[in-house]
């Protein structure tokens, strides 16, 4: 609501942000990664980078005490404040509600699944380690935050004019 007031074009076309909102794209990595198999003999760590749905690859692929993994946030989809406005004000007919609640149930189970294999979490953010406590995936895991470098310094402030411009918003959504 806050932009309401600025000319906002949307670069996408409808049928692309409906199958981006619908998670489908997202759910093809499961079969994926049930499926693949990498030969972590040769290497001494196993680290995952996940925003959630990337360590599921732990179920075929797992180096005991050296699986770990760098997350951006458990899967926002399945977070218990952003299913419930999901299912509040994005699925609104029954048939989408039960499917949704289905599948970030079904998500959920395997999700604690996965995380029984990894040994340690670290995260870019503290909402996401909080998040991934809500979820109660840690359980006695060594975990922390490592935020991100950024040299600040890099940066000149940007001084504009009150005159036309382009600015492109890229993955701007409710639940972040």
């Amino acid at each position: 609501k806050e932009f309401k007031k600025y000319n906002i074009t949307v670069m996408s076309s409808k049928i692309a942000e409906k199958i981006s909102r619908s998670y489908l794209l997202r759910s093809l990595f499961l079969p994926i990664s049930l499926f693949s198999k990498i030969p972590l003999e040769k290497y001494d760590l196993f680290l995952i980078y996940s925003s959630g749905l990337a360590e599921f690859i732990v179920f075929r692929n797992y180096k005991p005490v050296k699986t770990h993994t760098y997350v951006n946030t458990p899967l926002r989809a399945s977070c218990k404040e952003v299913k419930n406005w999901n299912l509040k004000n994005r699925y609104k007919n029954p048939l989408s509600k039960s499917f949704y609640f289905l599948a970030t149930g079904i998500y959920g189970l395997l999700e604690k699944m996965a995380w029984k294999r990894i040994n340690k979490a670290i995260f870019i953010s503290k909402l996401g380690l909080e998040r991934a406590k809500k979820n109660d995936l840690l359980k006695n895991k060594e975990s922390g935050v490592v935020y991100v470098p950024v040299d600040l310094k890099k940066f000149k402030r940007l001084k504009t004019k009150k005159e036309n411009y382009f600015l492109y918003v890229s993955r701007f959504s409710l639940d972040k």
